[in-house]
This record gives C-alpha cells, sequence and structure tokens, in this order.
C-alpha cells in the first residue's frame, strides 16, 4: 500500500504531516514538493525531517518546468500509481496532471489557508470542470493530463467551516489532534510575537510601513515585542527597523505553525497586520489572544487593495478576533 503526498507551499506541507498521522492506512508515502523560491524549499526541507518519507521530489517552479513538467515528474509518479490516496492543497493543471496520472483510490484535498475557500467555491459552481478549448489543444500537445472530474468524488480535510457552499464531497473536520499533542506543555512567556507579511512594495511603500510599526510599538509601549519575519520580507531591512524602533527581529526555520513548538515557549499574545495563520494559530495555541492592527485603507499602493482589506477585516470581526485601528494614532 501507498500513498502520494503534494506540497505546493510549507503550510500544505504541514497538513500533509498531520493527514499522515491521522490517516493510519497511507502505506508507504511518497511526497512532490512544489516550489517556487529557495525559501521555500529550504523550509520544506526542515519539516521534512520531522516526518517519515519513502521518496521526496522536489520540483521548481522555473519556466521550463512550467512548461514541461510532465516529462520531469511522470517518472516519480509511476512509483506511487495506484496508490490509496492522493493528498494535495490545490487543484492547478501541474497539480490536476499529477492526479491523474497516479489514479489513487481516493483523493483528498487539504487546506491551504484561504485558498481553500475559493477551491469549494469552484466545486460548488461547477466553475471548476471547465477548460477552454485552445487550453485542451495545449495539454495534448504537451503530455499533460489536464482534466477535473476527480473533484466530483474528492474528500475534504479541512479545518474550516464549508457548509455555506452546500457541497456533495465528503468532509472530515481536521480539528489537529495529533499536532496538539505535542504542544501541551510549553511554557508561555510575556511577550508579544508580532507576525510579519509580504506587505513592503506590494501593499504598502516603507514610509507607511514604518509610520505603522511606530503606531504599534506605542500601542505595546509597556511589553517585549517579537517580530517573526515572514519568508519573503527583507531580514537585514527589518533588522534595521527594528533597532530603530524598539523590537527584535526572529526567523524561524519552518512555518510559524511548526515554529512555536521549536521555539519551545508560547507567546502571551500574537498580533499583525494581517496574517492566513492567525485563525490556525489561535486555535492551536488556544488560549492565546489574538490582535489585528487596522491600517489607513487609503494609502494602500492599489486602490483595488482597499475592498480586500476591508474584506479582511469583515472576516476578523465575525471571527471575533479584535481589531486596533491605527488611522487615529
Amino acid at each position: 500500500m501507498k500513498s502520494l503526498f503534494i506540497a505546493r507551499t510549507p503550510f500544505q506541507l504541514f497538513n500533509c504531516i498531520e493527514a499522515q498521522n491521522v490517516f493510519t492506512d497511507t502505506g508507504e508515502c511518497y511526497l512532490l514538493c512544489i516550489y517556487k523560491e529557495d525559501i521555500d524549499r529550504t523550509l520544506m526541507e526542515r519539516m521534512i525531517e520531522l516526518s517519515s518519507w519513502k521518496s521526496v521530489f522536489f520540483l521548481q517552479l522555473t519556466f521550463l518546468n512550467r512548461l514541461c513538467y510532465p516529462f520531469i515528474v511522470n517518472h516519480f509518479l509511476m512509483r506511487a500509481k495506484d496508490a490509496k490516496y492522493c493528498f494535495f492543497g490545490l487543484t492547478t493543471p501541474m497539480i490536476s496532471h499529477c492526479i491523474n496520472t497516479i489514479q489513487a483510490e481516493k483523493n483528498v484535498l487539504l487546506d491551504d489557508g484561504n485558498e481553500i475557500f475559493l477551491i469549494a467555491k469552484n466545486i460548488s459552481s461547477k466553475q471548476i470542470y471547465h477548460i477552454g478549448l485552445s487550453h485542451r489543444i495545449y495539454n495534448i500537445i504537451l503530455g499533460r493530463k489536464v482534466d477535473f472530474s476527480y473533484a466530483r468524488d474528492l474528500s475534504i480535510f479541512s479545518f474550516f467551516d464549508l457548509k455555506k457552499y452546500q457541497l456533495d464531497n465528503v468532509i472530515l473536520y481536521n480539528d489537529y489532534h495529533v499536532f496538539k499533542q505535542k504542544i501541551l506543555t510549553l511554557p508561555r512567556v510575556k511577550e508579544i510575537f508580532f507576525i510579519g507579511s509580504n506587505l513592503i512594495d506590494t501593499y504598502m511603500d516603507k514610509q507607511f510601513f514604518e509610520e505603522n510599526m511606530q503606531k504599534v510599538v506605542n500601542y505595546y509601549k509597556h511589553c517585549k515585542i517579537v517580530y517573526v519575519l515572514h519568508r519573503y520580507e527583507d531580514k537585514a531591512y527589518m533588522e534595521s527597523i527594528g533597532n530603530k524602533l524598539g523590537f527584535e527581529v526572529i526567523q524561524f526555520s519552518m512555518i510559524l505553525e511548526m515554529a512555536l513548538l521549536e521555539y519551545g515557549e508560547m507567546p502571551d499574545k500574537i498580533a499583525t497586520f494581517r496574517s492566513t495563520a492567525l485563525e490556525t494559530l489561535g486555535y492551536l495555541y488556544a488560549p492565546m489572544a489574538m490582535e489585528v492592527f487596522e491600517i489607513d485603507t487609503e494609502r494602500l499602493l492599489k486602490s483595488t487593495q482597499k475592498d480586500e482589506y476591508i474584506s479582511l477585516y469583515s472576516n476578523y470581526r465575525k471571527k471575533k478576533i479584535p481589531i486596533i485601528n491605527l488611522k487615529g494614532k
């Protein structure tokens, strides 16, 4: 017996590891890691050390690999053909090719933050099944097995509530009980972890970012702040800002959900401007306080980003996560 796990992001790999422990009949476990940046591979390699795999294959999303992936990855996929399970976190053409190539007995969709909602919506609306004629011809020429009919019968292993999508698929709740057993004895420290995001030059200019961080430091003036770097943030720049404003900067060797276990302590509170990790962290490390800092959306780099942030804040309020407005501070 064997199973294939496909991870496109470090968080998907985190959910692969949980699934590997929850589904007890996976047999030999093959892992395909698809990554874009070297830092993603580094994080994944560190996480892989904590679990057991029959074989691991890394595929970087270079131009050539995006174009010719069937010829590159098929030899690995054939080792997992006719698997018991295929676990994956996205339904991209590349991942769909992998799913259709191995023809597992059961296909299981895993979480990748908010992406699960978009996939559920596409399955519910049947939009996922549409492939344009030009793409069909293109896929045939390049030997790609891109077909999304597997979505009709896949199961979903998710932390999130997907009832509103009224799916016919079997939905299994991921309560992370295996991982949570490992963190029961972690001591708490009087620190605030501020979760970094890939915001500079994508949502904010440096001046606006620094102004907001100064307001955060002022708000927590009686507390120690530890800024947790996002993997795409510039460490040298953030350390210079930390020295100037008075906060510590730390970079973990794995995703934040697992990093606190490596750190060996839990902070009193987690704060952020925005982070898809907030909900899972709040659940995994409960009862840990959380806060979101609301910025002036008029100063975002693109006008279209304002609606995105308003939607984010609305979702945080629905989840009863406290929001601190920085506009008047």
